[in-house]
């Protein structure tokens, strides 16, 4: 399919979009991790940059399934879905939950830090 030079010349003059700024965070101790169980979501504010989330659901009263991680573009590689796996690890293992682990985030986070507590909780 060809583009009419026209259409091509303005698709070439338009005006790139900025990347997002990237968010410096200094001190991952300064964020604080909030638990919603109302909306069963995992939180940190990142101010301007938005809200960072992990979300998991009750299957039943003894087993949930952590499904979904995101950050912010402006935040990522700065270790923010780090702490919000741990804080959902830390809530597992102190409830006595079983947990299925769909999200891939999740997933790469436990094959690098391995938890024997945990692990003995996970379902397929």
């Amino acid at each position: 399919m060809a583009f009419a030079p026209r259409t091509l010349r303005s698709l070439l003059e338009m005006p790139l979009k900025s990347a997002p700024r990237r968010m410096q965070i200094s001190d991952l101790k300064t964020l604080q991790v909030e638990h919603n169980k109302d909306t069963n979501e995992f939180t940190i504010n990142l101010r301007e940059a938005g809200k960072a989330v992990l979300n998991y659901e009750y299957l039943s009263s003894d087993l949930i399934e952590l499904y979904h991680t995101e950050v912010p573009a402006a935040a990522r590689g700065q270790g923010v879905a780090t702490l919000l796996a741990e804080a959902a690890v830390k809530f597992v293992k102190e409830n006595n939950l079983r947990v299925k682990v769909t999200c891939t985030y999740v997933k790469g986070y436990l094959a690098k830090n391995p938890d024997r507590d945990f692990i003995k909780q996970v379902v397929s």
